[in-house]
């Protein structure tokens, strides 16, 4: 075998290798991170929805709030826990509250945040600010006048 062809087959085989190998890695990590794609529908205003969810996410430990856009209805939240903003591990969330009717807005992770690890603790904390905001009512639908303790 000539010495080129030879080498011509190992390179080859090399970069076959090495790229099913990247492929393989990725999918794995992928695999490994739970999707948070829940939507959290409320009876709820859209200012005031924005606004208890901006206040749920300053209040969930180890996370802050970086980025909001009242008018596009996005609020980004960063990891507080590295070192520096250019960490290249950094984790970001990006949350989504959507209008849906004039009392109605839905709360949910835009797709490129739904896989980022803790994930699911900034919609825990967002359904309990929100679940706060929500008035009980009883069967007749009048609110009902439970005494405060």
């Amino acid at each position: 075998m000539k010495p080129y062809l030879l080498f011509r087959c190992v390179a080859g085989g090399i970069c076959i290798f090495l790229a099913a190998g990247c492929l393989r890695v990725e999918s794995l990590e992928e695999a490994a991170l739970p999707v948070h794609d829940e939507k959290l529908d409320y009876a709820l205003p859209y200012d005031l929805t924005f606004l208890r969810v901006l206040e749920a996410v300053d209040n969930v430990d180890g996370w802050g709030p970086e980025e909001t856009e009242m008018m596009t209805g996005k609020i980004t939240v960063r990891n507080m826990q590295y070192g520096s903003a250019v960490d290249a591990d950094n984790r970001r969330v990006t949350l989504r509250i959507e209008r849906l009717e004039p009392e109605k807005t839905r709360i949910s992770l835009i797709p490129e945040s739904q896989r980022t690890l803790g994930g699911d603790k900034i919609l825990a904390k967002v359904k309990e600010f929100l679940d706060r905001e929500i008035v009980p009512q009883d069967e007749t639908g009048t609110e009902s006048q439970t005494p405060e303790p």
